[in-house]
């Protein structure tokens, strides 16, 4: 999966709190033992902390993003004079 470069995680990664295992992963040896924690009685509240943490994370480089745009913008804008139309 292709991470997004300003908020540096990929979608379904997002969306599920947890990295893709891909058919390609796959024939690398089998997943990680932490995927497999569907089971697990504490797997939904487990699962809120993580989305709760990269939520987070994507809020402040979003943040971290914007400023830098912002900057990078206000470097190369012209400022115009406008005069009142009499």
């Amino acid at each position: 999966m292709r991470v997004h470069s300003t908020h540096k995680y990929s979608p379904a990664e997002l969306l599920y709190g947890r990295r893709l295992v891909l058919p390609a992963d796959l024939s690398l040896g089998p997943p990680p033992a932490a995927l497999d924690r569907q089971g697990s009685s504490g797997y939904p509240s487990d699962l809120r902390e993580v989305l709760r943490d990269l939520h987070y994370e994507v809020a402040k480089n979003l943040r971290s993003a914007s400023n830098a745009m912002k900057i990078r913008y206000d470097n190369k804008a012209k400022i115009t004079a406008y005069s009142a139309a009499a």
